[in-house]
């Protein structure tokens, strides 16, 4: 045969190559544009969008010194790598002459975000030499599972997707390093896994990961493999410090009194079963997830789950020579450890967005197992072909209509209350959802049942004042603002509010203390309001005209 066509015979053999190899990235790019492609145009929830985006004037600041100098913690969180990627997107959605953020500006960006993400898992699969259709249905599951909706279409989420793309990133550049020992590549593992600590500190995890990847590897351990991840383990420690700092700093970190450790421990099982469960069944999905209260004794179900959860490792324990699964699951457990609440942080016991990187160990083991289950057997084969392709599109249309949910702020908590009328929080927001909507009749009726649920709620009583102050009924208001600097009398807002409801009342001298009070506690009251009321409040003590 010439020389001629065997150059043409290659080039034969290599396209068909190439389109097996890229069309399934392709795919999947594709279907989680038309998964989210709806979600582009869903404006801001009233759920850490205000707070990170919407009123938080930092973001009119794109300087790096702002965010990674002056500014590095954010509503108990210290990431300032996506504060900053927030900053950016702020720029460039923001309308100076209107005055106003287009939200799709930030929706694009994290969409970006994740499908890169994708494409990041399928290339780490693929090299750790997984079959093709394990790498295409894990990574699909992966860009359009309904579980990941909330870290993709919420707006203020940046944290994950930035932090998901990092992370996965860097252990494609690590699996670069076990395989050619090229310096280059353990130093990009290194940047990369700086970028991801400083998006979200649960990238901590990356570093068992790696020990992990070794061992699926079959890289022998000694001395070198460990010193070479010293750097990356004196990072982690610094990142965990510093989150625990922040947490404290915003006081997210619940009283550990509150609930004992043997009870802390049930809500771990319980949420690692239902991030499990709700991987083969999404159901009940929601922004919010209460704790039980406090002091009650658990449900059956939280038992039940730990007893799940026993039986789960049992099995695993069972097939532990099946590499893959190991590895699955270890990847899963691993990544999922820090945000099962054995530290109670924030006032949910689980949440779809702790899933985002976890899902792909979960579904690399599942698949795995039910390839090596089928790959004697034709027959079989062809059904999980079709079965695990027809599930990927059903989570797809699940994914799709979930994105609807995080249209406004309206429709997210009608959502959660729909899944659960039993938390306060949900109702809360709930009713502030309904008054920056204009609702107020309806906000008070919501607000109302919050504080059925929790007499005691310090937020609810605040934010009834509001509705009952847009809809004029001002003592009513002045009686809710003091029940909320009662039972939260740090809350400056209803210091302030109270201030300007007396003002409106006509009554500066009760007006001027509270106003007083807002300014020690750090609100920015406007200095002529306090001049304002000084001499009103000296006239009439005077009796002046």
């Amino acid at each position: 045969m010439s020389r001629k066509n065997t150059a043409a015979t290659s080039q034969e053999m290599i396209a068909p190559s190439l389109v097996r190899r890229w069309l399934g990235p392709v795919a999947i790019v594709v279907l989680a544009m038309a998964v989210y492609a709806g979600s582009l145009d869903n404006g801001f929830v009233n759920w850490d969008d205000t707070e990170y985006i919407l009123t938080n004037s930092d973001l009119h600041d794109a300087s790096l010194r702002k965010h990674f100098v002056e500014k590095t913690e954010v509503m108990g969180n210290y990431h300032p790598l996506t504060m900053w990627s927030l900053a950016l997107s702020h720029k460039q959605a923001w309308n100076e002459r209107m005055k106003t953020l287009d939200a799709s500006v930030f929706h694009t960006t994290d969409l970006v975000l994740h499908m890169l993400s994708a494409l990041l898992a399928y290339v780490l699969f693929m090299r750790h030499g997984a079959r093709s259709w394990v790498c295409f249905i894990t990574t699909a599951l992966f860009a359009v599972h309904p579980v990941h909706v909330e870290s993709v279409a919420w707006a203020s989420e940046r944290k994950d997707v930035l932090h998901g793309f990092f992370y996965l990133a860097a252990l494609v550049c690590y699996t670069g390093h076990v395989r050619s020992k090229h310096p280059w590549w353990w130093v990009s593992t290194l940047l990369l896994f700086v970028a991801a600590l400083l998006s979200k500190a649960t990238a901590v995890s990356l570093v068992p990961v790696l020990f992990l990847i070794d061992w699926y590897s079959h890289r022998p351990f000694n001395w070198r493999v460990l010193v070479e991840k010293l750097p990356l383990i004196a990072l982690a420690i610094w990142a965990g410090l510093k989150a625990i700092d922040a947490q404290h700093a915003f006081e997210s970190v619940q009283d550990l009194d509150m609930y004992p450790l043997w009870q802390r421990a049930l809500f771990a099982c319980y949420g690692l079963w239902m991030y499990v469960l709700k991987f083969f069944v999404p159901f009940g999905l929601s922004a919010f997830f209460g704790y039980p209260p406090a002091g009650e004794a658990p449900d059956l179900l939280y038992w039940v789950a730990m007893c799940a959860v026993v039986l789960m490792a049992a099995l695993v324990v069972r097939f532990r020579k099946h590499r893959e699964l190991v590895f699955g699951t270890g990847f899963f457990l691993i990544t999922v450890a820090l945000v099962l609440q054995l530290l109670p942080v924030g006032g949910a016991v689980l949440a779809e967005r702790y899933t985002y990187i976890p899902y792909l160990g979960l579904a690399f083991a599942v698949m795995s197992v039910c390839w090596k289950v089928s790959e004697e057997r034709k027959a079989a084969r062809n059904a999980l072909l079709v079965l695990s392709t027809a599930f990927v599109l059903v989570m797809a249309a699940i994914a799709h209509e979930r994105t609807k949910v995080w249209k406004d702020g309206v429709a997210l908590w009608e959502d959660a209350i729909a899944k659960d009328d039993g938390a306060p929080k949900s109702m809360n927001n709930y009713g502030v959802a309904l008054t920056n909507a204009g609702r107020h009749q309806e906000a008070l009726e919501v607000f109302d049942r919050a504080l059925m649920l929790k007499f005691d709620y310090g937020d609810a009583f605040y934010n009834r004042g509001l509705a009952h102050f847009n809809l004029g009924q001002y003592e009513a208001a002045i009686a809710d603002y003091t029940s909320a600097i009662r039972y939260r009398p740090e809350l400056a807002e209803a210091w302030h509010n109270r201030a300007g409801t007396y003002y409106t009342l006509g009554r500066p001298a009760l007006a001027l203390p509270d106003a007083l009070k807002a300014k020690d506690l750090g609100y920015p009251v406007d200095p002529k309001f306090i001049e304002v009321l000084q001499q009103q409040t000296s006239a009439t003590q005077t009796g002046a005209p």
